[in-house]
C-alpha cells in the first residue's frame, strides 16, 4: 500500500518503507519489553498469541522487503528524470542506492520475537 500511494513521495535511496516497518518493530519491541518486564502476571495464552502473531508478522514482512530489495536489483540503477526545457529525458546515476543505515539494513526475523526469549523460560 505504501508504494502505491508513495512511490512518487520520496526518492527511492530514502528507502521510506524499509525505515517505516524497521521504526514500527524498534517501537513494538520497546512495548513488548516493557509489558513483559513490568512485573504483571500475564496469561500464557496471551503471551504465546502475542508471540505466534509476531512470527507471523515477521515472516510476512521480510518476504516483502525481500521482494523490494529484488526489484530495487532488477531496476538499472539509473533515474530518469523529464527535462521540460528540452523535452528530452535525461539518465542520472543513482548511486544512492544501497542501504548503509545498519537500522535499516538487517533482516526482520526475529527482530520483535526474540523479545519472548527471556519470559518462556519455566
Amino acid at each position: 500500500v505504501f508504494q502505491e500511494r508513495f512511490h512518487d513521495s520520496f526518492p527511492i535511496h530514502w528507502q521510506m518503507e524499509r525505515r517505516l516497518i524497521f521504526g514500527f518493530i524498534e517501537e513494538t519491541r520497546t512495548m513488548f519489553l516493557e509489558i513483559l518486564s513490568s512485573g504483571e502476571e500475564h496469561s500464557v495464552t496471551a503471551i504465546l498469541k502475542a508471540l505466534q502473531k509476531s512470527l507471523v508478522f515477521e515472516k510476512e514482512v521480510q518476504a516483502r522487503l525481500d521482494d523490494l530489495d529484488h526489484r530495487r536489483k532488477k531496476s538499472d540503477d539509473t533515474t530518469t528524470v523529464e527535462n521540460t526545457s528540452i523535452n528530452k529525458n535525461i539518465t542520472i546515476p543513482n548511486k544512492n542506492n544501497t542501504i548503509h543505515d545498519n537500522k535499516i539494513a538487517g533482516t526482520v526475523l526475529g527482530t520483535l520475537s526474540s523479545v519472548f526469549d527471556p519470559f518462556m523460560q519455566p
